[in-house]
Formats: structure tokens, sequence, C-alpha cells
């Protein structure tokens, strides 16, 4: 399924049928049976100079006999919504972002965010998603996000500072290969700033309020 540009809403596939608006344009609904993956490529159809898309995924995930919905949103500073996402089931969701900077806002849940890449990682172990800047909870749930050694987000982590966010950091404990952690922190007292390893910054973030939990993993019983 390609879209046009705009602003995407994405009705899912609720008893076999994705429908949805493009640009305020509604598009025609799509009915399916027994397939197994779904792509959705929201910037086929982009054309120069608008290609900033916001994709909003609306409803619950139970369409008989899907295992797998990929959405690719391509160039732009894209924004993926997942604010009204209801149940997913056993459906795997990837979300693929493309070039530019692009933002995945979390469901209206506790969620939690495993980053093992750059720009990658894992939402609550069924979405897995990539080239993606930055991150975004909800306000008033507490969502928590976990880097492993690897992992890493070039823009920003953002929590809402009435919530209990946290920000965690998994280290591979080896005698061979030694880390230098850096907290860095603003001049002034707020729950913003930034971790390094090793020199170079691995996250950025704002209103997480308990950022730096460090989990110490040992690779032998002596370390």
């Amino acid at each position: 399924l390609r879209t046009v540009t705009g602003v995407q809403t994405c009705a899912l596939p609720i008893s076999n049928r994705i429908s949805g608006t493009s640009g305020g344009v509604a598009f025609e609904s799509i009915s399916f049976r027994n397939v197994g993956s779904v792509t959705i490529d929201t910037g086929a159809n982009d054309s120069a100079g608008n290609q900033d898309d916001v994709i909003n995924f609306v409803g619950d995930l139970s369409a008989a006999g899907l295992t797998q919905l990929t959405v690719q949103t391509g160039a732009g500073n894209d924004r993926i919504n997942l604010s009204q996402l209801g149940a997913t089931g056993a459906v795997q969701v990837s979300i693929q972002a493309g070039a530019d900077t692009d933002e995945i806002i979390g469901p209206s849940r506790e969620n939690t965010w495993n980053l093992t890449g750059t720009n990658a990682g894992t939402l609550n172990g069924n979405l897995a998603f990539s080239a993606t800047e930055s991150l975004t909870s909800r306000n008033g749930f507490d969502d928590h996000f976990v880097l492993t050694l690897g992992g890493s987000l070039s823009g920003t982590i953002t929590g809402q500072q009435d919530d209990a966010d946290s920000l965690a950091l998994e280290i591979q404990m080896a005698a061979a290969t030694p880390h230098t952690i850096n907290f860095i922190r603003p001049l002034i007292a707020a729950p913003d700033g930034g971790i390094q390893i090793d020199g170079a910054t691995v996250a950025n973030f704002v209103g997480v309020r308990s950022a730096g939990l460090l989990t110490l993993i040992a690779t032998a019983s002596d370390e």
C-alpha cells in the first residue's frame, strides 16, 4: 500500500481491512484474507519539498492471519504517532524510517524501549524500529528506556517531568574491554542531560526523572 504525501491516519487491520486518510483525503479501504505480511509505504509518492509525513496509528491490530505489519516512511522529517494504537496481539510491527529526522511517539500505556543499535531498537518486545532519531513518551504514563552497549540515539529521548520515566544503561563487564561512562547534566538543575560512553554521546534526554540507572552485566563469575 502506497499513500500520497501529507498526514497519514491508518486505521489498523480490524477484520482484515485497512482504511484511513492521506493528506486529509480518504483512500479506498483495502480488504484481505490470510495475508501474513502487509507493508505500508508512506513515502513512495512524496514530492520534493513536501516529504514530512505525520503517521497516526488508530485502533487495534487484529487481522486474522496477519503476522507482520511494516511501515516505511521514506525521506523527510516524519512523525509516527502511536498514542492511539490499541492492542497488537501476536502481530510483529516494524517501523522503517528513512533519511532526515524522525520521531516515534509512544502508545498511551507504560512502555519499555530497548535501544540496541544506532537509532534502532524495539518497543514492548513486538515493535521494531530503525532510522528513528527521537523517541517521546506520552504524558500520564511511565516509560522506561534501556540502552544496551551499541545502542544510541542521535536525537532526543523526551519524557514527561510529572511521570516516573526512566533511562537505564546496560554495560557488559569484561576486564579486557573497560568503558568510561559520563553522565552529562546542564549547568542548571533540570531533568535534562546526556550520557557518554568512551567519550561518545549515546543519548540526550529531556524530562526523564530517573536518568542514568546503571546495570552491570558480568561476563564471568570473578568480574
